[in-house]
C-alpha cells in the first residue's frame, strides 16, 4: 500500500477503482475519485473496514442486490451511494451455446462460489422452484473456503449451506 501511494504522489489519478483490499485507502491515495468494488460477504470484513473505506469513496460497486443489502446491514445509508454491476459474465456469449443445447438432455446449473455468496437462499428459496418446473434439473456446487474464519456466524453458515446441498433433491 505504501509503495502504491508513493508511486500514485506524483502522477494522480482520475479514478482510483479499489478492488476487494481496501485497506490500501488508509494511505494517501492521489485521486479525482475514488471507488469500492466489494467482492467478498460483508462477514469477510473487519467490524469497521467498510466505514472506514467508505468515507474515502465516493461509490461502491456490488455483484447483485443481495450482495449489496448484506453490506446496507451493516453500514447504513450505504445504498445511494452503491451501484449494482456483475462479476464479467457475457450473456450474450452464452447465447450461441443455449441455441445449440439439445432439448433432451436435463438442464445442469452451476453454483461456483463461495458458500455465503447466497447459497442458503439458492438451495432454499430459488431450487426448489426450478426442481418444481423441472424436476431433472440438476444443480452442480463447486465451492471453496476462505482460510479460517474466526466468525462462528459464517462456521453456522457453512454448516447450513452443507445440511442444504447434502439434503436437497437435485444437488450434486
Amino acid at each position: 500500500a505504501v509503495a502504491l501511494a508513493e508511486h500514485l504522489r506524483d502522477r494522480p489519478c482520475d479514478l482510483f477503482l479499489s478492488c476487494r483490499h481496501h485497506d490500501v485507502l488508509s494511505q494517501p491515495i492521489a485521486a479525482r475519485m475514488v471507488g469500492l468494488w466489494y467482492h467478498d460477504h460483508v462477514d469477510a470484513y473487519g467490524p469497521g473496514d467498510p466505514l472506514r473505506a467508505r468515507s474515502r469513496a465516493s461509490f461502491s460497486l456490488f455483484l447483485s442486490r443481495f450482495h449489496l443489502e448484506g453490506f446496507e446491514r451493516r453500514v447504513r445509508g450505504l445504498a445511494p451511494y452503491a451501484e449494482l454491476t456483475s462479476n464479467g459474465v457475457d450473456f450474450e456469449a452464452i447465447r450461441p451455446v443455449l441455441a445449440g443445447a439439445s432439448n433432451t438432455l436435463p438442464l445442469r446449473f452451476a453454483y461456483a462460489s463461495r458458500p455465503e455468496r447466497g447459497l442458503d437462499y439458492l438451495l432454499s428459496e430459488v431450487w426448489p422452484g426450478i426442481r418444481a418446473r423441472y424436476p431433472d434439473a440438476e444443480l452442480l456446487i463447486s465451492t471453496y473456503d476462505a482460510p479460517p474464519s474466526k466468525s462462528s456466524e459464517l462456521t453456522r453458515h457453512y454448516a447450513l449451506c452443507d445440511h442444504l446441498a447434502r439434503h436437497t433433491p437435485g444437488v450434486v
